[in-house]
């Protein structure tokens, strides 16, 4: 953990959050000395991820990953968009 933290502090890589691809959650380019996080598609995953542990409360883990990744599958770049910009719309900043 502490060498994460470390890593994080040191500046060395910028790390910017932007629209990568519907199936990458982050991507380095260190040529750049860069590391972009795929934020949209993580929050609308997380969350659908959660959506399933409630519709399916009987279902193991490894049920709902399968349902969550195909739910994640079917759902177009702009549902994708629309469901991450909703959630944040309702999350409360500490």
């Amino acid at each position: 953990m502490q060498e994460i933290l470390e890593f994080i502090n040191s500046g060395e890589y910028r790390i910017e959050a932007d629209w990568i691809s519907k199936n990458t959650f982050a991507h380095i380019v260190p040529l750049e000395n860069l590391i972009v996080l795929n934020i949209t598609l993580l929050v609308a995953e997380a969350f659908v991820h959660e959506y399933m542990h409630d519709k399916y409360p009987y279902l193991s883990e490894k049920a709902i990953i399968k349902k969550t990744t195909r739910m994640m599958n079917r759902m177009t770049v702009p549902q994708i968009h629309t469901v991450a910009q909703k959630v944040m719309d309702q999350i409360e900043l500490n």
